[in-house]
């Protein structure tokens, strides 16, 4: 995808009528596929070669470069942040469930929906995640992830570590 790509929700990008999901070719706007994404979508994220995202409906969805499709469906919240990490991909949003798998705001996906870890959700909405360097860090409005308090935290593969306490703006 040499193409730069943004999310929101989008009536026209120049001339273009557009719905969700738009891409900037250098030149001009493009949609992506028809039917195009279909919604307000909430974030855009890699994982392979793809292009995921999550919309207004609850449906993650992925782009393979022909067309989209469902990889998951929340029940009824959203996902709007996204990370590939170690060949998984991780989904962060305000959710208790993908596909019927119980996880709460914050889910990986390697083929099936599941936890990080066995009761390791986030007990609010997950704004943001990242990669760095090997170790998931998440940011968003929780005041305590696993025993670490905060409003960001890192996994270190077993546990959550507080980064910073809370801050006041």
């Amino acid at each position: 995808f040499p193409t730069r790509r943004s999310s929101d929700l989008f009536l026209r990008a120049g001339a273009l009528t557009v719905d969700g999901v738009v891409a900037w070719t250098g030149s001009a706007f493009a949609t992506l596929g028809t039917p195009s994404f279909g919604g307000l979508a909430f974030g855009l994220g890699t994982f392979g070669a793809d292009i995921v995202a999550g919309d207004s409906y609850g449906n993650i969805k992925r782009w393979n470069g022909t067309f989209w499709s469902v990889l998951g469906i929340t029940n009824g919240g959203f996902a709007g942040t996204f990370v590939e990490q170690g060949g998984a991909l991780i989904a962060g949003g305000a959710f208790t469930a993908i596909g019927g798998t119980p996880v709460a705001n914050l889910a990986r996906y390697n083929g099936t929906w599941s936890s990080l870890a066995s009761g390791q959700g986030v007990p609010g909405t997950v704004e943001c995640v990242h990669d760095w360097n090997g170790t998931e860090v998440i940011g968003g409005r929780f005041a305590s992830a696993g025993a670490a308090a905060g409003v960001i935290a890192a996994w270190n593969g077993t546990s959550w570590q507080p980064q910073i306490g809370r801050a006041h703006v």
